[in-house]
């Protein structure tokens, strides 16, 4: 996003976050989740609340997944535009959170709070281009569904002890 709004016009710009948010968005609607807010060309999304689902996890991973293909394929079309390609990461952690309306008492947004977000955050900032960074508890929620490749345990900001962070493959058997 960034080498996309310092090369291209404004207008053109506007019109590629557009698209591309509009696209995530029904990415996420169709698994369930929640949109939190949009961040610039960042989404936070979570699932299992408003409605609770056991596989909350497993939904926010084939979110991320669907994610990836439905980017690539955006990708495609813009790149036959002659426009440069966008790039994600995605980060997603599961564990108890605080869920309701935070702001003012003039602007309210309906999202979610909690170490579990926090987590979330850093591994985003923290996988590869393309990729899908899991928390443990998520890992472990997954690997029966997907395979995972143990990336390392990550020092992150806000966080005393080090986090097991594990890639999710997509498409090739990854041992963990």
């Amino acid at each position: 996003y960034t080498a996309l709004s310092n090369k291209e016009d404004p207008r053109e710009v506007v019109d590629v976050l557009r698209t591309y948010l509009a696209a995530m968005a029904d990415v996420i609607l169709k698994f369930e989740g929640t949109i939190g807010c949009f961040m610039g060309d960042g989404v936070f999304a979570f699932f299992g609340d408003p409605i609770y689902f056991e596989d909350h996890a497993l939904r926010a991973v084939q979110c991320s997944m669907a994610m990836h293909d439905e980017l690539e394929s955006l990708n495609k079309k813009w790149e036959g535009e002659g426009r440069i390609p966008l790039q994600i990461r995605v980060g997603i952690a599961t564990g108890e959170v605080y869920v309701g309306n935070f702001g003012s008492k003039n602007y309210v947004e309906y999202s979610a709070i909690g170490p579990a977000t926090n987590l979330a955050s850093r591994l985003e900032s923290r996988a590869r281009p393309g990729t899908t960074l899991v928390s443990e508890a998520t890992h472990e929620a997954i690997c029966t569904e997907y395979a995972c490749r143990f990336v390392d345990r990550l020092q992150l900001k806000g966080f005393e002890r080090p986090q097991k962070a594990y890639e999710v493959g997509r498409g090739v058997a990854v041992s963990d």
